[in-house]
């Protein structure tokens, strides 16, 4: 049983779904996090750490579908991504492991 190495894209282990809409990878993450967003308005991206601590928070102008979160200046830990739309929050939790 050998394991092969992918790409992000490919390995379906390392694509987050947050809901169908959302997709978050590579997770975990060694730096930088994609996002993926389809049909559905996101205003607002912010990211909390397992202290309840707000780390991270994009306000999103325009909708677009791909955007990006770099971890390179947190410590490697447990982060939790909160998506804002119109009516509702989803959270997601991610995993950031830094050299």
């Amino acid at each position: 049983n050998h394991m092969h190495k992918c790409s992000p894209l490919t390995n379906t282990e390392e694509i987050s779904v947050v809901r169908k809409d959302i997709l978050v990878y590579p997770n975990p993450t060694d730096e930088i996090l994609f996002i993926e967003i389809r049909n559905i308005n996101v205003i607002e991206i912010t990211v909390i750490d397992i202290f309840g601590k707000l780390v991270f928070s994009k306000k999103r102008i325009k909708p677009q579908q791909y955007d990006q979160i770099s971890f390179s200046h947190l410590e490697s830990g447990v982060y939790f991504i909160n998506f804002l739309t119109d009516n509702a929050v989803f959270m997601h939790k991610t995993i950031v492991l830094l050299d």
